[in-house]
């Protein structure tokens, strides 16, 4: 149903990734060493609600029948600026069924709306705020984002109608934060649409935009270090059309949007700033998520 190109250095069952913040350039060539291991414990009740919207993600696209990857070169360690595939990750994305499906519709819309480089004050127009409300709405109408009210509502971590679950998605997916300047970022630009900051990509955890960037000719994929899950689990390389540069980066395939924030949602919302593992209808995914302070996600993801 879905395959995961994953951030996790060494994988969801040795070598962890620590919250964005705890790292820096040493801590980091430790861990692609493997000097640095992380042990996270499972949060069972997440992976039996994860594993319940993975099952309820009618809007998912399928491996195979409507996308295929070429995986081409394996990666070793310390390759990070060998290319070693020499066509797209994405040899085939049927765009007709993703233009037909309202949530990945208006999410495609949203893509364009930002200046990716960190420091820069994003500028929101009224068609802007409006492309975002149309999006949060088509998200309420889901099962997926339905069954995630309900769990948090029974959590006791929102109060009042599914309407103030949409204020809330709002409030916490694109309300613009300082990450360098007053208002340069968001939740949403960073997990799904990316950003630049001193030569590197930041964020773009979303396989859309990975796919849509490589049709554009703006991203290059170097190939893949490492595969887990029946390849449904991958860590990839690439740069984008400046040369900067994501060593490892993770993107959740063929899943819907509505799937991608209702995971970061419940998982930022109960563990703001750690790593956890689940277990995903039988593959075992570490999520890390990170806050830049209360309420403000600066980043999550899945490996």
């Amino acid at each position: 149903m879905v395959m995961l190109i994953s951030s996790i250095v060494g994988g969801p069952t040795s070598i962890g990734s620590p919250p964005e913040r705890f790292v820096d350039a040493n801590m980091v060539d430790l861990v692609l060493r493997g000097v640095i291991r992380y042990s996270v414990k499972e949060d069972k009740e997440l992976s039996r609600f994860f594993t319940d919207l993975y099952n309820a993600d009618v809007n998912a696209v399928e491996n195979g029948k409507d996308y295929r990857l070429n995986l081409q070169g394996k990666l070793a360690r310390g390759m990070d600026s060998v290319d070693l595939a020499s066509k797209p990750l994405f040899e085939f994305v049927n765009e007709e069924i993703l233009g037909k499906r309202p949530t990945f519709a208006k999410f495609i819309a949203l893509l364009d709306n930002y200046n990716p480089q960190v420091g820069v004050t994003e500028i929101v127009t009224e068609q802007q705020q409006k492309e975002e409300d149309d999006f949060i709405n088509e998200l309420l109408k889901t099962e997926v984002m339905k069954m995630t009210y309900n769990f948090l509502m029974e959590r006791r971590k929102l109060s009042g109608d599914i309407k103030n679950f949409g204020k809330f998605l709002k409030d916490l997916w694109f309300k613009r934060y300082k990450r360098r300047s007053p208002k340069d970022s968001s939740a949403f630009e960073h997990v799904f649409v990316g950003e630049h900051k001193n030569f590197d990509v930041l964020g773009l955890h979303n396989w859309i935009q990975f796919y849509s960037k490589e049709k554009k000719n703006q991203l290059n994929f170097f190939g893949w270090t490492r595969r887990f899950c029946k390849d449904q689990l991958i860590t990839v390389t690439y740069v984008n059309e400046n040369k900067y540069k994501k060593p490892i980066g993770s993107v959740f395939v063929g899943s819907s949007p509505e799937f991608d924030i209702a995971v970061y949602t419940v998982a930022f919302t109960l563990h703001p700033t750690s790593v956890f593992e689940v277990n995903i209808s039988g593959c075992k995914i570490r999520i890390t998520c990170h806050e830049l302070s209360p309420s403000e996600m600066g980043t999550c993801y899945m490996g």
